[in-house]
């Protein structure tokens, strides 16, 4: 299917435009204003539907202590903001829900674990700083 390359530029940008906020979101920025341009990248890159729309209203980013350590920023969701990483590596190891096994009945456990895994470490990597990433 052939699409006109304005469009294509247009979707090229919206992804990098949401790449850059996801990635923007824990470097530094103040957290309204990472807040803000995530939810807006979030929505031109993922269309304003209500699904879109009501995720990007729950989701932000806010400083949260890590252990002993500093507060540092991260992606959050809900009012009492949970960091998204820690909320996916709670979910590995539960039971594939069945809306996603109807749609996906060959879908093993194990299968299910691993896109949950990898998911984790995906936003692991955009809250970790390069000189706190293990060898």
């Amino acid at each position: 299917m052939w699409i006109d390359g304005e469009r294509v530029g247009r979707v090229a940008n919206a992804r990098t435009e949401f790449v850059a906020a996801l990635l923007d979101a824990t470097g530094g920025a103040e957290t309204s204003e990472a807040t803000a341009r995530l939810r807006a990248a979030l929505l031109t890159f993922g269309s304003e539907t209500p699904d879109n729309e009501r995720c990007a209203a729950g989701v932000q980013v806010s400083d949260v202590a890590q252990g002993a350590g500093p507060s540092t920023p991260v992606i959050t969701v809900g009012l009492d903001r949970v960091p998204l990483a820690d909320l996916l590596n709670v979910a590995e190891g539960c039971a594939v829900p069945a809306d996603v096994q109807d749609r996906f009945p060959f879908l093993a456990q194990g299968e299910w674990d691993i896109a949950l895994r990898l998911v984790t470490l995906i936003i692991t990597a955009l809250h970790t700083a390069p000189a706190e990433v293990p060898e």
